[in-house]
């Protein structure tokens, strides 16, 4: 768990399914993510499972987000190995996060990616983070710089252009 000044992270888990989906079916949220596609109950699931192997097989993955001071669930966060998304990006460290819409616009994501940041270096000794970030979504764009990311340039990931942000120790 990671605690900030305004957010708890934590492991995900089975349990967080329910809220997960609600946010995963939201078109708004959605629309910067993947495809841009909503997901389903099942996808959802099978989303989880996925999350909960990375963190079993590296020791570190996805968060779920918390809000300190109301303690809502307002998203997720995540420090993760790429794996089979490009060959160019396989084995890097990427972080990112997902927001409910009633939290953005709070400097939130800022604070995660910062914290996804800081424990990739200190406590995993990695080098190097990324981010891709689609071209249009110009509010990650500015979350990742604030984060103290820089552009480093575009990368074609499964059929989309995106810009590769990155920050080294």
């Amino acid at each position: 768990m990671i605690e900030t000044s305004r957010l708890i992270l934590r492991r995900i888990e089975k349990s967080d399914a329910d809220r997960l989906y609600e946010m995963y079916r939201n078109p708004a949220v959605m629309k910067y993510i993947y495809d841009g596609s909503t997901f389903t109950k099942e996808r959802t699931m099978q989303r989880i499972d996925e999350c909960i192997a990375h963190w079993e097989k590296y020791g570190f993955g996805f968060f779920v987000v918390i809000e300190r001071s109301t303690q809502l669930f307002a998203g997720s966060c995540v420090l993760r190995y790429f794996v089979n998304q490009h060959p160019d990006l396989d084995g890097e460290i990427e972080t990112g996060y997902i927001f409910d819409e009633p939290f953005w616009g709070k400097g939130y994501a800022t604070e995660a990616v910062r914290a996804c940041i800081e424990l990739g270096f200190k406590k995993h000794h990695f080098k190097k983070i990324l981010a891709t970030i689609l071209p249009e979504n110009i509010a990650s764009q500015n979350v990742v710089k604030k984060a103290g990311m820089i552009y480093t340039g575009d990368l074609d990931v499964k059929n989309f252009v995106h810009q590769i942000y990155e920050i080294t120790r």
